[in-house]
């Protein structure tokens, strides 16, 4: 069990990272001001998951 909550911020960070490069294809070859919007929503999720990570190494359980 506590692999798989280990492993739960680097899943988020991931689909952070898709969410941004998603956005940078819509920046580049569609609309640039949506593409931004998405690139930071997909930013403030890595961020999140990588949180997270931090979050799980210093206060997690010491099983």
């Amino acid at each position: 069990m506590s692999g798989k909550r280990k492993s739960m911020g680097n899943k988020i960070s991931l689909i952070g990272l898709c969410i941004a490069a998603i956005g940078y294809g819509i920046g580049m070859h569609i609309q640039p001001e949506t593409g931004a919007i998405i690139i930071w929503i997909g930013c403030l999720v890595g961020f999140s998951g990588i949180l997270r990570v931090w979050f799980d190494i210093f206060f997690g359980s010491k099983e």
